[in-house]
């Protein structure tokens, strides 16, 4: 004889559906793929040269704008050194307003990670820096910002991370810089 009770019991346990998967099942698995491929392309981008690029485009500017503020009324320097505190490459805009005036620091930025070498004229990045003038008169590069500050006449930065070298080239004669990817 059957007994109907056990017969209930045994099919609420046992159910066979094959209607498939549900919605939220779907959605579920769907975010689960979207995480993990997040995570791998935020892997990717840790080991790509993609932080090399920004840096040396970050340089270029900061160098045109100093360069275009050097040919005004103020006579204008550029720092660029890598700080010893978090190992980032940090750039700093210098002005003197009146030749009697001592220069003052107008602008710092960040430009690049811990992540980024950078080289100037062969030699390694450190905290010293190295000072980047530009002529008042023609826009080429100099050692002398304002008739007395010392600089670096620096013609070649190079940034580089991973498999990604770019290089900042700053022309003596003109000042024109560009920026080359190797």
């Amino acid at each position: 004889m059957i007994n109907y009770m056990e017969l209930k019991k045994k099919s609420v346990c046992f159910k066979d559906d094959s209607r498939g998967m549900s919605f939220i099942e779907i959605i579920i698995v769907v975010a689960i793929m979207s995480i993990a491929v997040g995570i791998g392309g935020y892997g990717v981008s840790m080991v790509s040269g993609r932080a090399a690029e920004a840096c040396a485009r970050n340089i270029t500017s900061t160098l045109q704008h100093v360069r275009t503020l050097s040919m005004g009324k103020y006579a204008t320097y550029a720092k660029l050194y890598k700080s010893d505190s978090d190992g980032k490459i940090y750039i700093e805009m210098y002005q003197r307003v009146k030749e009697e005036d001592g220069f003052t620091l107008v602008r710092q930025t960040v430009v690049g990670d811990k992540t980024v070498e950078v080289q100037c004229n062969g030699g390694v990045l450190d905290s010293s820096g190295v000072c980047i003038g530009f002529d008042r008169s023609t826009g080429a590069l100099t050692n002398k910002v304002g008739g007395d500050f010392e600089t670096s006449t620096v013609g070649q930065i190079v940034v580089s991370k991973s498999h990604t070298t770019m290089y900042v080239l700053i022309e003596a004669v003109t000042g024109k810089i560009v920026v080359k990817r190797v």
